[in-house]
């Protein structure tokens, strides 16, 4: 089974525009808008993202085995966090890391290969996207390629 949460965040409002649904490979919802505005605060995004997937996931009895993938898309730096910090999101990440979460960093208007690389993102899961309509399409389709790869390899681990 498939299941999706999205989270847009600005300034302290970080809320889930999809809350952590089923969803069947051929309904994913492609018609997410991305709208940059205000601030960025990018760690707390991140840390309450992985906390409420966690939560989501220990509350589904049926779910034995899960592997996760985040998606981290961004217009700029952090620069409006209050809970967590860089150290903890990074600690977090390579804690995740080691089972089955993966995490991918799309930004734009800076460098975003610093800030994944910092956040212990891995270099081949970093991509900058131009903050326009053409480089949203891009980055979006990168995305769904990354989760159509994920789920095969975790098909292919099965067989």
């Amino acid at each position: 089974a498939h299941y999706l949460s999205v989270g847009p965040f600005e300034g302290q409002n970080i809320v889930k525009r999809l809350p952590f649904a089923k969803v069947e490979t051929n309904d994913l919802p492609l018609n997410i808008a991305y709208r940059p505005a205000g601030a960025t605060p990018l760690y707390d995004a991140i840390g309450k993202a992985v906390i409420s997937t966690e939560l989501s996931i220990q509350e589904m009895e049926e779910v034995k085995e899960v592997t996760v993938q985040v998606n981290i898309i961004t217009d700029g730096y952090e620069n409006n966090s209050v809970e967590f910090n860089a150290r903890t999101i990074a600690f977090l990440i390579k804690t995740k890391e080691k089972g089955n979460w993966r995490f991918h960093y799309f930004g734009t208007d800076h460098d975003v290969h610093q800030v994944a690389q910092s956040l212990n993102i891995e270099e081949s899961r970093t991509e900058r996207f131009t903050k326009d309509r053409s480089g949203f399409k891009v980055m979006r389709q990168t995305m769904l390629n990354n989760f159509s790869d994920m789920m095969a390899d975790y098909f292919k681990s099965k067989s």
